[in-house]
């Protein structure tokens, strides 16, 4: 068993707080926590989920998705087993809700992965696949060493995480994806096990820290998909100043404990995406379908075609300086 020190804990009595995610798990001698990757040994709190990933490749970093950041670059992807939630759709259960144990492979120390993407000639390297809050202690050390060799980091997550920690981790983060479930409190504790506002907290506190940030919502037919809900965050974004974070809406597709579930119609994601446009979000994206129009970039002003992307791949770019060659808008992003 590969013990680390756990960051964010308290001793109570005969066992240890976590304050790590808004679960706050109380964990007694020898508990590992739902997340599979802390455990309690002698009342001291340890991280399972160090230098132990079960997953790692090069990816389009439009896979993340994360489309208005240095697009058509490759970044080095990398996941430990666990999750900080249990959705009943993941797509990733098969590492997502496994402990860190569960898996035979060579370690990678932080210092590995940076010599790794390097090696790969890949422009960042993005934390993702499970979520990097459950593996925290190795997510901030691979940041640390990353921002040390100028290459940035993304962060693909669900958000789901405490103020303090998120504090610590965001000096070393440059880009993220925000997985946001639903709009839904009642929704994110039945289908995901978590709790909906300090996901929206975690969104604002990582766009008042200048992190380029992008949001996806798996659409889920008859779980998170009304016009209603659809609204109501597209109204939030606004109200918050979100309206230039690029949205995606991504198809649901049967897997894990929802296999009984039908894909998301196409018509639900055109919705969707009108919707969102409606409500004044400029940059809005349908994922996991295949129709070009659904990935390409378009000036918010003048509806100028300026980056289009097929199968996650890049076909072109026709921006000039970040502004669209048309009317000279500019448009949101890290280019």
């Amino acid at each position: 068993m590969n013990l680390q020190d756990a960051l964010f804990w308290t001793t109570v009595n005969d066992h240890v707080n976590c304050h790590l995610c808004p679960n706050n798990c109380k964990l007694k001698d020898g508990q590992t926590g739902p997340c599979n990757t802390r455990i309690n040994k002698g009342n001291k709190l340890y991280t399972l989920a160090y230098n132990n990933p079960s997953a790692i490749q090069v990816d389009p970093i439009e896979k993340k998705p994360l489309y208005h950041f240095m697009p058509g670059h490759s970044t080095f992807s990398l996941a430990t087993n666990g999750c900080v939630l249990h959705c009943v759709q993941c797509q990733n259960s098969s590492i997502s809700q496994c402990e860190p144990t569960q898996k035979s492979s060579d370690a990678y120390s932080p210092a590995k992965i940076v010599e790794l993407a390097k090696k790969h000639k890949c422009e960042s390297i993005s934390l993702t696949y499970t979520d990097p809050i459950a593996y925290f202690e190795y997510s901030y050390d691979i940041c640390r060493e990353a921002h040390f060799s100028d290459i940035p980091v993304t962060l693909i997550s669900s958000g789901y995480i405490s103020a303090e920690p998120l504090a610590m981790l965001s000096p070393y983060i440059t880009a993220a994806n925000i997985d946001i479930k639903s709009f839904n409190d009642k929704t994110y504790k039945l289908f995901f096990k978590g709790k909906l506002q300090p996901v929206l907290d975690s969104v604002l506190y990582l766009h008042s820290k200048q992190i380029w940030i992008e949001i996806t919502v798996l659409l889920i037919p008859g779980v998170n998909d009304s016009r209603e809900e659809i609204k109501a965050l597209c109204t939030w974004m606004v109200q918050n100043n979100l309206n230039n974070v690029p949205l995606h809406f991504s198809r649901f597709h049967p897997s894990h404990k929802l296999l009984s579930k039908s894909p998301t119609p196409l018509t639900s994601l055109e919705t969707a995406k009108k919707t969102a446009l409606k409500c004044g979000i400029n940059y809005c994206y349908i994922g996991n379908a295949e129709h070009k129009d659904y990935h390409t970039t378009c000036c918010p002003n003048c509806g100028k075609a300026l980056i289009e992307r097929h199968r996650l791949s890049l076909s072109y770019i026709f921006m000039q300086d970040g502004k669209c060659p048309e009317c000279r808008t500019s448009i949101a992003g890290i280019w």
